[in-house]
């Protein structure tokens, strides 16, 4: 799962601050099928449903519309 979140950091950094090609390491990591895209989409879902999760269980009871 880190490999995934660190491979788009990368990426995201990638396309700001171009490098060379050749020392690509999301290039790297593609060829050797650390990060696959169906994997990173797993994962951010599952990252997704775990914020949600949390969320709800520590928000349930908090009303934010009555005044104190």
């Amino acid at each position: 799962m880190g490999w995934d979140l660190a491979y788009h950091a990368i990426s995201i950094n990638e396309l700001f601050f171009p490098s060379d090609p050749s020392v690509s390491l999301p290039r790297a990591w593609i060829e050797v099928g650390v990060a696959d895209p169906a994997r990173a989409v797993m994962i951010l879902f599952f990252y997704g449903s775990v914020l949600v999760l949390i969320s709800i269980l520590f928000f349930q009871r908090q009303d934010l519309t009555t005044k104190a």
